[in-house]
This record gives C-alpha cells, sequence and structure tokens, in this order.
C-alpha cells in the first residue's frame, strides 16, 4: 500500500509599521494574523509564516489606533505589508467618553476573562465576567477583542462625549 502525506501550505507575511504622522517605525506594536501574534522590532519589522488565505490583519499599540486589514498569502511567496497607525488624541472633559460591555463565547454566551480590549489607543484586560470599561476621547475607531485561542474581533464604533456606549 502507498502512503501520501500533504503538507499544509503557508506563505509569509512581512512589512514594517509606522507612525502616521511622523514615519517613524512603531516598536513593540502587537500584529494578529490567523490566531498568530507577533511584536515589532525596534525597526518597526514584523514577520509570520501563516497558511494560504485572507486573513485579518489586526495591530494595535498603546497611544495609536488599531489597525485592520485584511491581507492575501499565497502557499510559498513572501506577502509584503507595509502600513501606518495614527496616533490617538487624549480627551478631557467633554471631549472624552467611555465604552463598556461584555467580552463572550459566540455560541454559549460565557465570559471570556482576561481578553485583551482596545480602542483609541487604549487598552484593559476583561475580568472574570468577560466585563471592560475604557475612557477614552470621542470619535470613530475600531474596537478590538484579543485572546489566544480566539478569533479576534473587531468592529468600527463611537465613542461619543461625555456618554457611556455598550457594546
Amino acid at each position: 500500500m502507498r502512503r501520501t502525506q500533504t503538507l499544509a501550505a503557508n506563505g509569509s507575511l512581512t512589512g514594517y509599521v509606522k507612525d502616521n504622522s511622523t514615519g517613524l517605525p512603531i516598536y513593540n506594536a502587537s500584529i494578529n494574523v490567523a490566531g498568530a501574534t507577533a511584536r515589532t522590532s525596534i525597526l518597526g519589522f514584523y514577520n509570520f509564516s501563516l497558511p494560504i488565505g485572507t486573513h485579518n490583519l489586526v495591530a494595535t499599540k498603546t497611544g495609536f489606533n488599531g489597525y485592520v486589514d485584511s491581507v492575501s498569502i499565497t502557499a510559498s511567496n513572501t506577502t509584503y505589508y507595509n502600513f501606518s497607525m495614527i496616533p490617538t488624541t487624549s480627551g478631557d472633559g467633554g471631549t472624552s467618553g467611555t465604552i463598556d460591555g461584555y467580552v463572550l463565547k459566540n455560541g454559549t454566551g460565557l465570559p471570556i476573562e482576561n481578553a485583551t480590549v482596545t480602542i483609541a489607543g487604549e487598552s484593559i484586560i476583561t475580568n472574570s465576567l468577560g466585563y471592560y470599561t475604557i475612557t477614552a476621547a470621542a470619535g470613530t475607531y475600531y474596537l478590538i477583542s484579543i485572546k489566544s485561542g480566539y478569533s479576534t474581533f473587531s468592529a468600527n464604533t463611537s465613542i461619543l462625549p461625555s456618554t457611556t456606549t455598550v457594546y
């Protein structure tokens, strides 16, 4: 009997992350793609080996708006993807608002503890009930939730001045 084995096809994703306002590299940004996480180097460099297909790329860094885009990975090829992140502005008084809610397992509704929730350059870890609350500058941003072993969640939402948004 003849046996054959098929290896999973992978490709590479590599690039640099820069500050949109200065053009300087962003060090230690968290890049998440297809369940894998990498941190940028002092030069803003990141690199992944990923399964083929189209994946969401999600980048977060304190002090910067979250970044979300799709990247396509092809077998045995390198996809080069450079991007810039926009610094956040700090809100105070009437120019800031709050967003809160729960991170829950899709399908069961059970809470996800210790997920990282990021919006407007601010991050927090969910408690044992999956609850988070963040105060940040008013504006429209990506709300991002990341937890190892789960798909990364991102949604475009707004923080309104002097208001609590539940999401």
